[in-house]
């Protein structure tokens, strides 16, 4: 049982990893095409299902670490207090990232009143002025670049540390 929820950690922590790749390409692109096309449309709302999956996924994931301990892949072998609070601080904000992103799209199109929420999920703001909505769209936008700035660190700390344990191990 616990085999299997190890690897079930593995595989959304994987597909979130795909999820969040399509929400940046089908934000990113979405205006190709140019705006109000059949093209700009399926690639917004795309994104939208996505931000919602990927806090489904989240949130699945936090509650089953609260319930099972998982080991740590891998020897930490040269570990020493500061990777390992550097690693927890980039644990914590990942996770509050995955969850914040979602709600603060999930507020942006309340706050426009203009789509269909995903999901048939309920508004979760009245609907705002334009200057609120820019702010709201301006925090998502802010955030998604520093979101994707830590998982780029926290890829290449996880590259080089599998590189360097499989070169240990070897020996």
């Amino acid at each position: 049982m616990h085999t299997k929820l190890n690897r079930l950690m593995v595989y959304i922590h994987w597909l979130t990893v795909i999820l969040i790749f399509l929400a940046f390409i089908s934000i990113e692109f979405r205006s190709t095409f140019g705006k109000h096309t059949l093209f700009h449309d399926a690639m917004k709302s795309s994104h939208l299902y996505i931000g919602f999956l990927v806090l489904f996924l989240t949130i699945l994931r936090l509650v089953i670490r609260k319930f099972v301990t998982f080991p740590i892949i891998g020897q930490r072998l040269y570990y020493n207090s500061f990777r390992s609070i550097a690693s927890k601080l980039v644990h914590v904000f990942l996770y509050v990232w995955l969850i914040l992103m979602p709600i603060l799209g999930w507020c942006l199109i309340s706050a426009k009143g203009t789509y269909v929420i995903p999901f048939g999920l309920p508004s979760i703001l009245d609907v705002m002025p334009r200057a609120d909505v820019i702010e709201i769209k301006e925090l998502h936008e802010y955030f998604a670049y520093i979101g994707l700035a830590i998982i780029f660190i926290h890829a290449s700390v996880a590259t080089i540390e599998s590189l360097i344990v499989n070169r240990v191990l070897k020996k």
